[in-house]
């Protein structure tokens, strides 16, 4: 004896394909827009704190941005990531910068580290090749992939020596972020 498979009612039988069109749309916008997911944008307050690096405030991440020229002490601003990359947009209508990346602090394990380093802006190194920079203080050295040695101690703090004698306080280590 063969067991029949029992029907659906109509109705359920509608409803259960009107699901299934509304999954299946969803599904769809998401692949033919999948950029737009993934835009976002953080309402920031920024100061300038040399050349193209502003530091976000109550926040310790610095943006670094391509060639922009706004003076800005704790300036209401918009950063914004999406598919056609990272832009800073002062709300006041300053101008609006490209950012080529955005970092934060990073725990180095302490010791002594060779380095190659290039001077980027005031008290800003970047270990070259590394997508690391090294926050000093007081120190402008000019360095275009120059060797040097870095010493950190506990939280980062430590000394960037170069071959020459010079040495620099470091502040900090910082890391590019994904965003």
């Amino acid at each position: 004896m063969r067991h029949a498979r029992p029907r659906p009612y109509p109705a359920a039988t509608r409803q259960t394909q009107a699901r299934s069109l509304v999954a299946a749309l969803a599904f769809l916008t998401c692949w033919a827009a999948p950029d737009a997911s993934r835009a976002q944008s953080y309402d920031v307050s920024v100061t300038r704190t040399a050349g193209d690096f502003y530091k976000v405030l109550g926040k310790d991440i610095v943006l670094q941005t391509r060639r922009c020229d706004v003076p800005a002490t704790a300036k209401t601003s918009i950063f914004k990531s999406d598919p056609d990359g990272l832009r800073l947009s002062f709300v006041d209508g300053a101008q609006d910068c490209d950012v080529k990346a955005a970092y934060g602090p990073t725990m180095a394990h302490p010791g002594e580290f060779s380095v190659t380093v290039s001077h980027d802006a005031d008290d800003w190194y970047e270990m070259v090749g590394a997508g690391t920079y090294v926050k000093t203080w007081g120190c402008d050295r000019p360095a275009n992939a120059q060797p040097a040695t870095l010493s950190l101690g506990v939280a980062n703090a430590g000394r960037l020596e170069f071959t020459d004698g010079t040495r620099c306080v470091v502040e900090g280590v910082y890391d590019k972020l994904r965003i």
